[in-house]
């Protein structure tokens, strides 16, 4: 019998986020809206938009929930 990793591991090891997405995504799973996070951030609201994106198709889900 051997073992195999399940997809999921597997993928999710491959996930390399950049410094940015990394601390864009620390802020929203702490609940912060993506307007708050643009301000701490001293960034764009489109700007934080475009990295959560970037974020959800690295890490294959769909919203923030996910």
């Amino acid at each position: 019998m051997t073992h195999q990793r399940r997809p999921t591991e597997s993928s999710a090891a491959l996930v390399t986020l950049t410094r940015r997405e990394k601390q864009i995504i620390r802020l929203v799973a702490r609940g912060m809206s993506n307007k708050s996070v643009a301000r701490l951030l001293a960034i764009s609201d489109d700007t934080v938009h475009f990295h959560l994106k970037n974020i959800y198709r690295k890490l294959r889900v769909h919203n923030r929930t996910s």
